[in-house]
């Protein structure tokens, strides 16, 4: 039987039994052929479909002690990663409908792992908490200095045992900014406070500019509030704190991407989305899906791909009727243009991945999956290619995913190509509490040559279920490490006195992609030049520093025994729940190559003319083989001028 029809066997039957039928004791079951259906201890159900041959393999589970709701890869490769606040499992009373009414919350617990083969070694930062407020559901980015920035946060954690009177007291978001520092602090690794926001934010979306700028928008101020959104958009420089946050004065702009859409309002909501007199100012949602466009007429300008969190059980936004038209902001004039609108129209907590941009000929194109259309329940399996290659951002349709994912992630591979990873068959959210029914497959899109299309393959299926406050990001191995998973509390395990019923995952679990499947093969190898003046200290790696005003670089590599196939830069970015907004892929042109019996140097063209972020990248030798692409483990890269690693100095808070 065909993959596809059998999970739609398994859709239809999750969306015709009741949701206590889905979530019984394990005793109820759904049949497809060629599809394994479990229910664990915790009320939720899997999903297991056969592999296709050569997509690789899934490592043991590791313990990482705390939920990995935000993931970063830090410069020289450590990892870093907090949760979000869990209940207290100590406390065993019945609860009415959720954990915060009567157990205690855990405040945000970090923690920094490294990572060796199958195992990782996991150690505490100070204070684990990140002090100050709590960590919970604020944005991530790591800085080109290699600070990890966490910007906004939330006042969950100070609940006290009974509802409050009012709703505005406990969801409520914060203005603060964490750092944390790639080397040490006063012989300690310490979270340091940086300054405040102007405004509130709970779930902000962060990414770095082109520039080196850290740019923060969205975010919501109560959570039970949707016009509470905040419409700024603030920017920091991590070279000058004493400066602070600035808000950036912002515009729409009716241009050659806005006069050609329909300026009407909206039939369903009478929203004006703009105007003739340039009025109106699209806002974005709950953490939006942006990314910076590295290249083409909109080069160094924010793209807003149509997806994001639409918080919508409470209500909506009124500005929500232009959340699934593509939108692009010139941080340089603070200018939005609304463009057309995205075949499927907004997806909620789908996910956005962008492609790998090709330095010699660069057409940014994302590809843009999964989530729900519109606020519905069920999750959808629709594929688009955004290309923003032109001056107006359109997309097309390409193949859909075999399993709907809804709360998916995302991550670029060295090769081109993209993993699907975890994800529920429908909202958890809007069927507030509903017990999580997820694949466990993970599913590789794989372009076509021209990247306007491609396909997805089924991979092999993980040990537990990954869905809401999951995360996965590439590894400089070429792996991919994936964390987390908080649903929300599930109403009918609450009802029957089973104690505090929201599913904590604290492992992590390595996927190794079926282009590392190489038993007979040297796998290449590159390494950088650590002279003094070319050289970039990070935790246990040297980085080749290769300022704005150096051309190229040269790197040294072995083991390419049936030739070179290409050279990527692939910024690793940071994952907070499902979504990583600096996650960035460049092939770099090669102008030279001196290599005998596979061994020698490559000397590649640094990318500075793409408006791409700067700071660490992680840099790997592909080898052409009859099997495909072969990575080599990644050398550090740190390109741009400000990216020594340094210490935060004045200006930032003990």
């Amino acid at each position: 039987m065909d993959h596809r029809f059998g999970v739609v066997l398994v859709a239809i039957a999750m969306l015709t039994v009741p949701a206590s039928a889905i979530a019984g004791d394990g005793h109820n079951a759904i049949e497809a052929e060629g599809v394994a259906v479990e229910n664990d201890d915790q009320h939720e159900t899997s999903i297991a479909l056969p592999a296709d041959p050569g997509t690789g393999s899934w490592g043991p589970e590791l313990d990482g002690e705390v939920p990995a709701v935000n993931l970063a890869v830090l410069p020289g490769g450590q990892i870093l990663y907090y949760s979000g606040v869990e209940a207290d499992e100590s406390e065993d009373e019945a609860t009415d409908l959720h954990f915060i009414w009567n157990a205690t919350p855990i405040q945000g617990r970090s923690r920094v792992a490294t990572i060796d083969g199958d195992s990782m070694s996991v150690a505490t930062p100070t204070p684990a908490s990140g002090g100050y407020y709590d960590l919970f559901c604020s944005g991530t980015t790591v800085t080109p200095e290699g600070l990890t920035l966490a910007p906004g946060a939330t006042e969950y954690y100070t609940l006290d045992d009974e509802p409050p009177a009012n709703l505005l007291t406990p969801l409520k978001g914060w203005n603060q900014t964490l750092l944390f520092p790639l080397d040490p602090v006063d012989d300690d690794r310490d979270w340091i406070q940086g300054p405040d926001m102007a405004d509130d934010r709970w779930y902000p979306s962060a990414l770095q500019l082109p520039d080196g700028d850290t740019l923060v928008a969205s975010g919501i101020q109560t959570l039970f509030y949707p016009h509470t959104y905040s419409t700024k958009l603030e920017t920091f420089d991590p070279d000058e704190p004493a400066k602070g946050w600035e808000t950036m004065d912002t515009s729409f702009r009716v241009g050659p991407a806005t006069v050609d859409q329909n300026l009407a309002p909206e039939p369903d909501t009478g929203v004006q989305l703009a105007d003739e007199t340039h009025q109106g100012l699209p806002n974005l949602p709950m953490y939006p899906r942006l990314h910076v466009i590295p290249s083409g007429p909109n080069a160094g300008e924010v793209l807003y791909t149509s997806n994001g969190d639409s918080w919508g059980p409470f209500g909506h936004h009124p500005t929500q009727a232009a959340w699934g038209h593509f939108q692009t902001l010139d941080p340089d004039y603070g200018e939005w243009e609304l463009h057309p609108r995205s075949n499927v129209g907004h997806r909620h907590l789908g996910t956005t991945v962008p492609m790998m941009v090709d330095a010699e000929d660069p057409e940014p194109r994302y590809l843009s999956f999964g989530g729900t259309i519109q606020q519905s329940t069920a999750a959808t399996p629709t594929t688009e290619i955004v290309d923003a290659s032109a001056e107006i951002v359109t997309s097309q349709p390409t193949d859909p995913m075999t399993i709907p994912r809804w709360s998916v992630n995302g991550v670029l591979l060295p090769d081109g190509s993209a993993l699907a990873i975890g994800g529920s068959t429908y909202d958890n959210v809007v069927a507030y509490g509903s017990p999580t029914v997820g694949p466990l497959n993970v599913e590789r899109f794989v372009p076509n040559e021209d990247g306007t299309g491609g396909e997805w393959e089924m991979g092999p299926a993980m040990e537990s279920l990954r869905a809401y406050h999951s995360t996965a990001v590439l590894l400089p191995d070429g792996r991919v490490l994936v964390g987390g998973h908080v649903p929300l509390p599930a109403f009918h395990d609450a009802q029957r006195g089973n104690g505090n019923a929201q599913p904590t995952d604290e492992t992590f679990q390595i996927y190794e992609p079926g282009y590392l499947d190489r038993p007979d093969e040297t796998r290449p190898s590159v390494s950088v030049d650590a002279s003094a003046e070319a050289a970039v200290d990070l935790p246990g790696e040297t980085a080749l520093h290769v300022p704005e005003d150096q051309a190229t670089f040269t790197l040294s590599v072995d083991g390419l025994e049936h030739g070179l196939d290409s050279v990527v830069l692939r910024k690793p970015g940071a994952t907070t729940h499902q979504y990583n907004a600096d996650q960035l892929g460049v092939e770099a042109n090669v102008v030279d190559t001196d290599l005998t019996d596979g061994s020698g140097t490559v000397t590649v063209e640094a990318p500075h003319d793409l408006a791409i972020p700067p700071g660490h990248y992680m840099t790997f030798v592909n080898e052409d083989t009859p099997e495909g692409t072969y990575p080599s483990k990644a050398a550090w890269v740190a390109l741009g001028d400000d990216v020594t690693g340094d210490a935060p100095g004045d200006g930032y808070a003990d």
